[in-house]
């Protein structure tokens, strides 16, 4: 269901924007990464801009609203229906500017909190890495969130805000995650990050 712009999902009653790359159409100048304009960022840059949202910084992207935050891996996993093809989210048609691509979460990876070695050494992941969702085949990765250790270029992911808790037919289970981590994968204060610990600790 959409109305002013924003696409509410009745079986999750998660409230999602309906501009679904809102940085690239009305902020293009924020992004200045690799391909600039496109609406692909860092992580941190992801989770700054929705907080800019919520401040009046980004109000074009607001739709009325001053809560909004970066959904987490299971609130974006939500919107896949695997049986859908390609683009696999469902309720497509309810979006404006979907891109067929990786979005951020606002989850980090503990599977391994160890060093950035341990992920090279043993494969494991760590928490300088947080979780994206393929909008096109509904694939979930962890991807580093370009921090210091990153010796590649660095991971770029959309930003498709949410608001509101899961209240509706098919309740999104909670991660779980109760810390947050810097880009570097330290441990660091909750308050006011916008995180998935911040939120699931609140």
């Amino acid at each position: 269901m959409q109305a002013n712009g924003v696409v509410t999902d009745t079986w999750t009653g998660l409230e999602w924007l309906q501009d679904a790359n809102c940085i690239s159409s009305q902020y293009p100048q924020y992004d200045q990464n690799m391909k600039v304009g496109d609406g692909k960022v860092t992580w941190q840059q992801g989770l700054t801009f929705v907080k800019g949202i919520n401040q009046g910084t980004y109000a074009n992207c607001a739709s009325g609203h001053t809560d909004w935050r970066l959904p987490n891996v299971h609130e974006l996993q939500s919107l896949i229906d695997f049986g859908a093809g390609e683009p696999a989210m469902a309720g497509k048609a309810y979006f404006n500017n979907l891109a067929s691509d990786f979005y951020w979460s606002s989850t980090s990876d503990e599977n391994d909190p160890g060093s950035f070695a341990s992920f090279y050494i043993t494969g494991a992941g760590s928490t300088w890495r947080a979780w994206s969702v393929s909008m096109k085949t509904g694939e979930s990765t962890a991807d580093d969130k370009g921090g210091a250790p990153v010796i590649f270029t660095g991971f770029r992911g959309y930003v498709l805000p949410v608001r509101g808790q899961t209240k509706g037919v098919a309740a999104v289970a909670e991660t779980g995650q109760k810390s947050c981590y810097d880009v570097d994968g330290n441990f660091i204060s909750c308050a006011g990050t916008g995180q998935d610990g911040e939120m699931q600790a609140a």
